[in-house]
């Protein structure tokens, strides 16, 4: 057995190589590819290494849109004991006591409630809790328009009428076809609202998913991350050529086993 031990830098690399005993020869066609190989690796693993960073920074920077950050205001009169402050508080609980805005009973079957924001987003999804004390119940058919800083409507390219989910607990999210940029106010018009044993507008809480217009949220890196990432990786091979040995440059040690 023909042990090779290749220093690359700070590591090391065991090869073990099965040979005959008259035959231990590592020639230097061998020593240069195996040094191209593991220097190429060590590029590789340096992009691979970048770009993972990127995605998981950009993930990072992906933004739920909640609580305080949403300021909510409507013209429909409220139940005491649900005023719509609390469709914007972070409570997404169904449990008692409960929580969420809802309309004064016999009034509010249908009506617009405000979402206005401190500052300008890039709007990807809406999250609608629906209902309270869930019992097949809240707002049905429902329609979201978008406005920017000026108060100019925001017009996307898709049909912005939802269905709101019925008799559940859990969030529903509505993914848009396409970031609408610039929102600062968004208007909830509910147009139709579930029939039950209290019939009138109720929701729990709602949320947007959002990146800050002056730091986009995104999935994929920028080109100019991923361009600057492979140069800087055919850099480093070059700089191996000049440096002539002193970084990059394996050094082979054999014993035999």
């Amino acid at each position: 057995m023909k042990a090779i031990n290749i220093e690359l830098g700070l590591t090391t690399v065991a090869l073990s190589i099965p040979v005959a005993p008259a035959s231990v020869t590592i020639s230097s066609r061998l020593r240069r590819q195996l040094s191209r190989l593991l220097t190429s690796t060590a590029i590789a693993a340096a992009i691979t290494t970048t770009i993972s960073a990127t995605l998981e920074q950009n993930h990072a920077l992906s933004a739920t849109i909640s609580g305080s950050q949403i300021t909510p205001s409507t013209s429909v009169t409220a139940d005491p004991s649900f005023p719509i402050n609390q469709i914007a508080d972070g409570i997404t609980s169904d449990a008692s006591p409960f929580n969420g805005f809802a309309a004064a009973i016999g009034t509010g079957l249908t009506g617009t409630i405000t979402l206005s924001f401190a500052n300008d987003f890039d709007l990807r999804s809406f999250i609608l809790w629906n209902d309270i004390n869930v019992f097949r119940e809240g707002i049905k058919d429902f329609r979201l328009d978008f406005f920017n800083s000026s108060n100019s409507q925001i017009s996307p390219s898709f049909s912005t009428t939802f269905l709101g989910p019925i008799g559940q607990v859990a969030p529903s999210e509505y993914v848009f076809n396409q970031v609408i940029p610039g929102v600062r106010q968004v208007d909830l018009v509910v147009l139709s609202t579930n029939p039950g044993v209290v019939s009138r507008m109720e929701i729990r809480e709602v949320a947007f998913t959002s990146g800050s217009i002056n730091n986009p949220a995104t999935s994929v890196p920028e080109p100019f991350t991923i361009i600057g990432t492979l140069v800087g990786g055919t850099a480093a091979l070059r700089m191996r050529k000049k440096l002539k040995g002193k970084v990059f440059k394996p050094t082979f040690r054999t014993s035999e086993k």
